[in-house]
């Protein structure tokens, strides 16, 4: 299912810390995990994903010391579920097509429309690692 929401500034919000892992389960048990891990309330993103680990969890928390608790808490709510990776954004670069500044403000926007976007409309971002689509 489907939903949609209205997106905040982090430092607005009480939850500015973005945590991701990269978990896996049975495959007959996507289902019950699923529904078990979008169930907190901190859990922003939950997706099956092809490969070794099987689901993919962005989550928001209110600091880096409730990383683990958050992690905690998901294992005893979801059991059959292996977080085997994870990962912490500090800054977030684009969020739902926009650009976002180091306080978590809009500064541009991004096309969503993921069909006319090609190869050639990728530009390097603050860093070395990361890229996105130049803005319109």
């Amino acid at each position: 299912m489907l939903h949609t929401r209205c997106e905040v500034a982090r430092p607005l919000s009480e939850w500015p810390v973005t945590v991701i892992q990269w978990g896996r389960a049975a495959a007959a048990e996507l289902e019950r995990v699923s529904r078990g891990v979008t169930g907190a309330r901190e859990v922003r993103l939950c997706a099956g994903v092809t490969g070794r680990n099987n689901v993919l969890i962005i989550a928001w928390v209110k600091s880096l010391t409730d990383v683990q608790r958050f992690e905690v808490r998901l294992a005893q709510r979801v059991p059959g579920l292996e977080i085997t990776d994870r990962a912490v954004a500090l800054w977030p670069l684009k969020l739902s097509g926009h650009l976002l500044d180091e306080q978590g403000y809009r500064i541009g926007g991004v096309p969503l429309d993921v069909r006319t976007a090609g190869p050639s409309t990728r530009v390097r971002g603050p860093s070395s690692h990361r890229s996105c689509p130049e803005p319109e």
